[in-house]
């Protein structure tokens, strides 16, 4: 039994060698169809609905990637500052805070992901521009850390808060 606010409460129960094998070979299988499908799709031109497979391969976008990677790097570059940036922020406030403190913030974080994206960064948009940063990496940045942030505060929380707090 889990509760959402609380973290784990049992341990969980561990699998038979064979079935997570067997877990294992299925979750890899399906990584792999699904990169297969992407790679499919980024190469074919045209792929209408009842084909099959699209009706012409070309590899244009791949040129385009490797003749100037600089997008992609900056893209990796904001997703590596994103995530350490909001684990950094989360495991600070567990470590500083106290536990009867985590209600108003999970509250926060759960609003932000339950909220409409388009609400939130609407609103993101309209600070920023009173600000004067739109358009800047560091909106870019606001802009991604608050749903990250969101989801590390959730994901890490009731791990975090079972530790025995000696």
């Amino acid at each position: 039994r889990s509760d959402f606010w609380e973290g784990p409460v049992a341990p969980a129960a561990s699998l038979h060698p064979s079935v997570a094998r067997s877990l294992l070979l299925f979750l890899s299988l399906g990584y792999l169809l699904v990169i297969a499908v992407l790679f499919v799709m980024s190469t074919g031109s045209q792929w209408p609905f009842p084909d099959l497979l699209p009706s012409a391969f070309q590899m244009r976008g791949w040129a385009m990637l490797f003749a100037n990677p600089a997008p992609l790097l900056n893209s990796l570059w904001l997703a590596l500052l994103t995530s350490a940036t909001a684990v950094g922020l989360a495991v600070f406030w567990f470590e500083t805070m106290p536990q009867r403190r985590d209600s108003l913030v999970m509250a926060g974080a759960v609003t932000a992901l339950a909220v409409p994206q388009i609400t939130l960064v609407s609103g993101q948009y309209g600070l920023f521009l009173h600000l004067g940063v739109a358009g800047t990496a560091v909106a870019l940045f606001l802009a991604h850390l608050t749903p990250v942030m969101a989801y590390v505060l959730v994901i890490l929380r009731g791990t975090y808060r079972a530790f025995d707090p000696r």
